[in-house]
């Protein structure tokens, strides 16, 4: 899990590149029957607690706009080498803000397969 910044209201771009467990390609569009995300405040003052966010909960995400049949190669979205992405979501932020103050976060993906177990994919961002 990659630790990534943001700073309060921002919006933010998660990506990866995801492969099929069964035989080591990338995950398809055909692959996926929904996804969906819910992001939370992590909280160690008092025990290690998960805050849901308002707006960012069990959110429902567009298979088509989110999870590409082959890598995207955006250097502005991706750097860590040069074969690309295949997810990339940025949740919607108009209504209710993602990172309302200040702390670290994690944004849970939940992507459903058609004939496999579930992909969790976990974001942490340190908000300043």
């Amino acid at each position: 899990m990659q630790l990534s910044q943001a700073k309060i209201g921002q919006p933010m771009i998660f990506v990866a590149r995801i492969k099929n467990e069964r035989d080591n390609v990338l995950l398809q569009q055909s692959d996926v029957v929904s996804i969906e995300y819910t992001a939370y405040l992590l909280s160690s003052l008092s025990g290690f607690r998960k805050e849901r966010i308002p707006g960012h909960q069990g959110i429902v995400v567009p298979i088509s706009s989110t999870i590409y049949d082959e890598c995207q190669t955006n250097v502005h979205l991706w750097t860590l080498d040069q074969i690309g992405y295949n997810f990339c979501h940025s949740p919607d932020i108009s209504i209710f803000s993602l990172f309302p103050q200040y702390g670290r976060y994690e944004v849970c993906y939940s992507i459903s397969l058609n004939s496999a177990n579930p992909i969790q994919l976990h974001f942490l961002v340190d908000v300043e």
